[in-house]
């Protein structure tokens, strides 16, 4: 039986600043909906607090099916500076997405205005929406599938999800925007059929985006601050096998001083 991945990971702490590397399938905060899963700022709240006093609050959320880098606050006055840095939008954030499809340009900007739904969804709408800007950089091209490093200037609810499918590369797994199934080996080998009373295995079954990076000022020390996160197991996977049977054209760095050749790593 394979090990049960842990919900997050402590990339980072001090007596202010919580950076947490979360899991997929872990919220931030509760949800009114499904309820079974233990919201991750109360699994630190449990970790942190003592005798029942609020020691985490939280600065910004992604998406329950999004792995990958979170901060925390340790006080309040921490909360309004941290917090600051989403709303004054001097925080960079990093994404690595796997997306379906192809773009035409290697990179570029996508400044569409978004407005949620009343069913939840994100819209591009020109005339209601908030003003929403993603930066993109396409690392390697397959035959069907493109992995894409985002970088969200605005934080709108589902941005880069709805961003990327503007351009026509929706994520390769996603239920609201793309595709809701799992991906498996036959979907990306030619010719590859299971055995008669084989069972497909996924290499990858949720959202297949992952907050890699986030770099700042620290607004309390000053500080030039960059924290990153490994890429997860289901993304290595998918990627993995993309790169051997996918028939993989990389791009060109349009990231200073990064190298795209490898995947693994998210500066």
């Amino acid at each position: 039986m394979a090990a049960r991945q842990k919900p997050y990971t402590i990339v980072y702490e001090d007596d202010n600043l919580l950076v947490v590397d979360k899991a997929a399938g872990i919220p931030v905060i509760p949800e009114r909906v499904n309820t079974a899963a233990v919201a991750l700022n109360r699994q630190l709240q449990n970790r942190y607090g003592k005798g029942g006093e609020q020691a985490i609050w939280v600065v910004h959320r992604i998406d329950r099916d999004t792995s990958g880098l979170v901060l925390f606050a340790r006080n309040p006055q921490a909360h309004r500076a941290y917090s600051g840095l989403f709303q004054e939008k001097t925080i960079q954030k990093r994404y690595l997405a796997i997306s379906r499809g192809h773009a035409p340009d290697a990179a570029g900007e996508i400044d569409a205005p978004i407005r949620i739904s009343q069913k939840g969804r994100a819209v591009i709408d020109a005339h209601r929406g908030k003003p929403s800007l993603t930066r993109f950089y396409l690392q390697r091209q397959y035959r069907q599938y493109t992995t894409v490093w985002a970088e969200p200037e605005t934080g709108r609810q589902h941005q880069i999800r709805i961003h990327l499918k503007s351009i026509g590369l929706p994520l390769a797994v996603d239920p609201l925007y793309g595709s809701a199934g799992p991906i498996d080996l036959s979907m990306i080998k030619r010719g590859y059929r299971y055995k008669k009373d084989e069972a497909p295995r996924p290499l990858i079954r949720r959202l297949s985006l992952h907050c890699a990076r986030l770099s700042f000022t620290d607004p309390l020390s000053g500080e030039e601050k960059s924290f990153n996160a490994d890429i997860p197991g289901d993304m290595r996977a998918l990627i993995k096998s993309l790169d051997r049977w996918g028939d993989p054209t990389p791009f060109e760095s349009n990231l200073k001083g990064e190298n795209h050749e490898h995947i693994q790593s998210p500066v």
